[in-house]
């Protein structure tokens, strides 16, 4: 059986994509799981390190998107199983390749697609865009072999669209355990508490970085509260400070290697997906969060994480709605952990056990046999 994972890019920066990617290929290589890793995208055409880069020929006759899957379907058809990142259809309808016998194509959904969408806002092009989406999309889910969700509140979601009884699994996102260092946490003082959040980007509205800094700037103190902003968009330019009463923000922009993991290890407390509830989603397995539990860095999050036990000692869930976060919480939960001990090696335990990406694929390899 010949299956592979497959990624589209219609342009921009390949550089995210790429390590997501490359960390499923180390995965799958290392426990010899027969997985190809394939990006579609505008021009680069090789292998690198498991990951095969397959171009879509650029058109600006009607019907592009049409034109530009074309391109790539012959290329695909050598699998017996695809794994397709769905990525709206509007970038993809009608897809070539979902006609043939072969390859099986089931498609990976990561949110509920109309919902997200609007999320950005009621404007003319994100209206025009979901109401595509809501058209076309179960259109092209009456012709996948196969669906994963993310999460079961994702998978229901796109079997009701299909309207039909089609395979289906829920699979949650993974990470590289052994790619990402064991940094652990630095214990609260009593005096002033260090935390930290991590994001690509803090431009879209659940992430909830607004609802944390409203509650620092009404924190009464104390302790001082410290929250360092790593990634793009912040709201600040990079290096800056912002002081408050009991609280202050710095705004790191984008970090990487050693500068990224001083940070994180003089945390005490990392900061999850705060606002879920403004994409219409209840679950959701963040990559963040599984980054911070590999790294042995306790966290707050605020909505249902499908590989999250309840009650775990490392993670304080909060309400996925607009009510102020209650610092006091918060800080009660720094001081737990703070004295609880081998906390940090207990979640690297877990992250293995449970998160990793060797788990996750050896789920997507049992669908794919059954698919093929």
């Amino acid at each position: 059986m010949r299956a592979a994972f497959v990624n589209l890019s219609l342009g921009g920066g390949l550089r995210g994509i790429t390590n997501a990617v490359q960390a499923q290929a180390r995965a799958a290589r290392s426990v010899g799981l027969p997985f190809e890793f394939v990006i579609v995208n505008p021009d680069r055409e090789d292998s690198s390190d498991n990951v095969r880069y397959v171009p879509y020929r650029a058109s600006f006759a009607p019907g592009l998107f049409k034109a530009r899957v074309l391109a790539t379907a012959a290329a695909l058809q050598t699998y017996d199983v695809l794994f397709l990142r769905y990525p709206t259809a509007i970038d993809l309808d009608p897809l070539a390749f979902l006609r043939a016998a072969r390859p099986r194509v089931a498609t990976v959904h990561h949110g509920k697609e109309v919902p997200e969408i609007l999320s950005g806002g009621l404007r003319p092009g994100l209206i025009g865009r979901a109401a595509l989406e809501w058209i076309n999309g179960p259109r092209m889910l009456t012709r996948v072999a196969g669906i994963v969700g993310v999460t079961d509140e994702i998978r229901t979601y796109e079997l009701q669209r299909a309207n039909r009884n089609v395979p289906s699994r829920t699979i949650a996102n993974g990470v590289d355990v052994e790619a990402l260092p064991f940094t652990r946490f630095t214990p609260f003082d009593g005096r002033e508490l260090n935390t930290v959040v991590v994001a690509s980007t803090y431009g879209v509205a659940w992430h909830g970085i607004d609802r944390l800094i409203a509650a620092l700037q009404a924190h009464a103190g104390p302790p001082r509260i410290n929250l360092n902003l790593i990634g793009r968009d912040s709201g600040a330019a990079p290096g800056t400070e912002v002081q408050h009463r009991f609280a202050t923000i710095r705004h790191h922009g984008e970090l990487q290697g050693q500068p990224l993991d001083e940070v994180l290890k003089k945390s005490t407390l990392a900061f999850g997906t705060l606002a879920l509830f403004r994409k219409g989603l209840i679950q959701a397995c963040a990559l963040k969060v599984r980054e911070y539990v590999a790294r042995g860095l306790p966290f707050v999050y605020a909505y249902e994480d499908v590989d999250l036990e309840p009650h775990l000692p490392f993670a304080l869930r909060l309400p996925n709605d607009e009510r102020p976060l209650p610092i006091p919480e918060i800080v009660a939960f720094a001081e737990r952990v703070s004295s609880t001990t081998d906390l940090a090696e207990a979640m690297r335990t877990y992250a293995i056990r449970t998160l990793d990406w060797r788990v996750k694929l050896q789920a997507f390899y049992d669908f794919a046999r059954l698919l093929a």
